[in-house]
């Protein structure tokens, strides 16, 4: 699985590198453990790895060698490393004497042969990496003969996963090398998934669902999922990290994404009473006053975002961008998928908002570059063959994807409902949505915003239990209503942290009356 030398040397690396103090990035990459292990799924519900096949790897090295030497390409084969998916040569180019002048060879040159590389090979299609990022050679991607699938226990398991886990670790797959390839999807902080039909997209999704269900409870992650499909998401409804129910019903989407903008800003204000920045901070916190209850992280999956943009595009877009911009420090969290890569769906808001990307098999290069911004995926041999795009790294990295099987995913999800059952004796709670209704609420809200506006209208300060006495209404409405007319600059807090606000309404109603002064907030 590991890179091997073949005809020349490249510099040793060491195996056991020498013990040092860890820096700061080191502790905030490496995994955390928010449960014991044994409140966790055990990784013996997953399956192992099935292995990797033996070929010619010698034999493919010669061909390449001898195809670029016919076209006056002298080349070195200096690296070979096979993954599950391809094998990547990585050839360094020669010296060429030409007019008794010595050149060595352009790397333009080795990258436009492709196609005469795929069909010496008989490769349905070969990727040219030109050059290896970080390397003196130029990578020749060839598909392998027959593909190694990918299991996720392995990568669980492994040292990558340990170091740079983080919060919340997601178990993509493994590097043209065979190496895991792990990411943080808090330091991500979003995912954008694009690619065709039987591509390997909801089975990333999966992985991805799969992967943050192996290290987290409900009381650290919770889960709203929407899948116009029907049919690949509705099989996690048991689990207890579910906010509702898994949305089918398109009608739906807006209320949950408007409940999730209130969330955003309900913990900004949160932050701000208590003086933190973000969500780990307030649960630093939280963790030392018993009076505070921590947050769970919140991961919004979508299978399927054209689905939601036909419906309502620029009112989704909106919601979407501003969840985006702003929300990873609450802790809320986007994962978007899409099997039509058009500018209409992946905008570019859309786009701008979302740094981490994986591109499957599409069809055109145009699509490839709505996707990643390059061309690179219309290459690509399906089945979970992909391309990663983070914001840590310069370039996009080949990742063959983990697969988690049905039999797999029903494992997990019936440990999770069955320790729902005992952490919770009594019953499962009514998981009502907490969207449903919510749009009519706000309707009813803004009614009664304008009669607070008439009603503090004239008054020097009020509070929210004159708001309360005014409009007979709870207190906890009443309390809602008074921020949200602070944050329309209506009234102000008093200094020294007073209940009372001052009022900056003007006393006289103005032409246009309440309306207008509604409207000018």
């Amino acid at each position: 699985m590991s890179g091997r030398s073949v005809k020349a040397e490249l510099p040793a690396q060491e195996t056991e590198p020498a013990r040092r103090r860890p820096k700061a990035s080191d502790s905030e990459r490496s995994l955390k453990h928010l449960r014991k292990e044994g409140d966790l799924p055990p990784a013996e519900l997953l399956e192992d790895d099935a292995g990797q096949l033996a070929w010619d790897i010698e034999g493919m090295a010669e061909i390449i060698q001898e195809t670029l030497s016919d076209f006056d390409i002298p080349v070195e084969i200096v690296n070979i490393e096979t993954g599950p998916t391809i094998t990547q040569f990585g050839v360094q180019p020669l010296y060429v004497e030409r007019a008794g002048q010595r050149r060595k060879v352009r790397v333009s040159r080795i990258a436009a042969v492709a196609d005469d590389l795929a069909l010496a090979l008989a490769a349905p299609a070969i990727r040219i990496e030109a050059p290896v990022p970080g390397q003196p050679f130029v990578g020749i991607e060839v598909p392998n003969p027959e593909k190694s699938m990918v299991g996720m226990k392995g990568i669980l398991e492994g040292k990558q996963m340990a170091r740079q886990g983080g919060r919340l670790p997601l178990a993509l797959g493994r590097d043209t090398s065979g190496t895991p390839v792990v990411t943080d999807l808090a330091r991500a902080p979003h995912l954008l998934i694009a690619g065709a039909t039987g591509s390997g997209k909801s089975a990333c999704i999966n992985g991805v669902i799969v992967s943050l269900l192996m290290y987290h409870g409900p009381e650290t992650l919770r889960f709203i999922m929407v899948d116009p499909k029907l049919v690949e998401l509705p099989g996690y409804n048991s689990i207890p990290h579910m906010i509702g129910k898994v949305i089918t019903d398109l009608e739906d989407v807006h209320g949950a994404l408007t409940w999730l903008l209130l969330q955003m800003d309900d913990r900004y204000v949160m932050f701000r009473e208590n003086r933190v920045r973000d969500i780990e901070s307030y649960n630093r916190l939280a963790r030392r006053r018993k009076k505070l209850e921590a947050l769970p992280h919140i991961v919004l999956i979508v299978d399927e975002l054209a689905d939601l943009m036909m419906t309502a595009p620029e009112e989704i877009e909106k919601q979407l961008v501003r969840l985006a911009q702003m929300a990873r420090a609450t802790g809320i969290h986007l994962v978007l998928a899409t099997q039509r890569p058009s500018t209409d769906v992946v905008t570019g808001l859309i786009k701008a908002n979302f740094p981490s990307r994986i591109a499957f098999a599409v069809t055109s290069q145009v699509d490839s570059r709505v996707i990643m911004d390059s061309p690179g995926a219309e290459k690509l041999l399906g089945q979970g063959d992909m391309l990663l795009m983070r914001p840590d790294k310069a370039k996009v990295e080949r990742v063959q994807g983990s697969y988690v099987t049905d039999s797999e995913i029903k494992r997990v999800v019936e440990w999770w409902t069955e320790r729902g059952r005992l952490e919770n004796p009594n019953g499962p709670a009514v998981r009502v949505a907490p969207w449903i209704g919510l749009l009519d609420r706000l309707d009813d809200e803004e009614e009664l915003l304008a009669e607070a506006i008439d009603a503090i209208r004239g008054e020097k300060t009020i509070s929210a239990r004159f708001v309360q006495q005014e409009l007979k209404i709870g207190y906890p409405r009443a309390a809602r209503l008074v921020s949200l007319l602070e944050s329309k600059g209506l009234i102000r807090a008093e200094a020294g942290g007073d209940q009372r606000r001052t009022v900056l309404l003007k006393t006289g109603p103005e032409p246009g009356g309440e309306d207008e002064a509604f409207e000018e907030a």
